[in-house]
């Protein structure tokens, strides 16, 4: 959306404004409270309440997915604006410089998170605003229990990453998170360091999903997909024992099967612990036509 220029009435008011000015220019709002503002957009000092007027709205284990509307963003901007208001000249000001001011703090939100991060923001201010701001309300024991949970938005099915311009827990069960454009795709993460080797229980019987080893097209490390289970072998199902060389010989046919693996590749037991690795939960949601 590029910029909008402004109605004659606002042209006669600056020109006005600039007249009377001796200077000749109109005052420019600081840049803390332009950057205030920006954080303002992404709703940072909003109460909850003001987001889920109704607890229904937004019950237990929930996941709800909205738009952030214009219009309500620029009265949110200014009703911020308007306390700085004391006289007719302030208002006049406040006018001529309220679409450049509107703006100028659209342009930095994509740097608001990474600043707080202590990094450079991925994508440069500019004079253009957003097209649409959407984003998530997650309400659930995960926020809790995963508090290092990552989450990523993509715009379409080639996995082209949208900005994350905030994520933050809200309260102590519900997440929020604001994205730069309208996702296909929403992925949620359980924090990555809860890698750990186990299994799935799969109708009584325990399995893993096969993972490339590097050979042929299938790079090492990653889940072959779609999913293909392995089935393992147990040398005592009351305890849960694995017979190790029986799962591997079952996991071998199965990779082969899978066009994973052939006779003749390594398979160590560095190649085994690939196997058994158990990575974080990933979670997908997609929008449906």
């Amino acid at each position: 959306m590029t910029a909008i220029k402004p109605s004659s009435h606002i042209t006669e008011i600056k020109s006005a404004l600039a007249r009377a000015d001796v200077s000749g220019t109109l005052p420019e709002l600081p840049k803390s409270i332009t950057d205030w503002l920006a954080q303002l957009v992404l709703l940072d000092g909003v109460p909850l309440s003001y987001l889920v007027p109704e607890p229904d709205l937004l019950p237990t284990e929930s996941l709800r997915f909205f738009y952030l509307d214009s219009n309500w963003l620029r009265r949110l901007i200014d009703g911020a604006l308007s306390i700085g208001l004391s006289s007719s000249l302030d208002v006049g000001v406040l006018l001529a410089t309220y679409e450049d001011t509107v703006l100028e703090s659209l342009s930095k939100l994509s740097s608001v998170r990474a600043a707080r991060r202590g990094l450079t923001a991925t994508i440069e201010a500019t004079d253009e605003t957003p097209t649409t701001i959407t984003g998530f309300l997650l309400r659930s024991r995960v926020v809790s229990g995963w508090p290092g949970m990552e989450v990523a938005a993509y715009a379409d099915p080639n996995g082209r990453p949208l900005t994350l311009l905030r994520l933050d827990r809200v309260n102590s069960d519900i997440m929020l998170g604001l994205f730069m454009g309208v996702p296909s795709e929403v992925r949620f993460l359980e924090p990555p360091e809860g890698l750990h080797f186990g299994v799935i229980p799969q109708a009584g019987e325990p399995i893993v999903y096969l993972r490339g080893l590097g050979y042929g097209d299938d790079p090492a490390g990653i889940q072959i997909l779609p999913a293909v289970a392995g089935p393992l072998v147990e040398r005592d199902a009351a305890t849960g024992v694995l017979n190790i060389s029986g799962s591997v010989d079952s996991l071998k046919a199965a990779l082969k099967t899978a066009g994973a693996w052939s006779e003749g590749d390594p398979f160590t037991s560095a190649e085994f612990a690939i196997q058994m690795t158990r990575g974080a939960g990933l979670q997908i949601f997609q929008w449906s036509s």
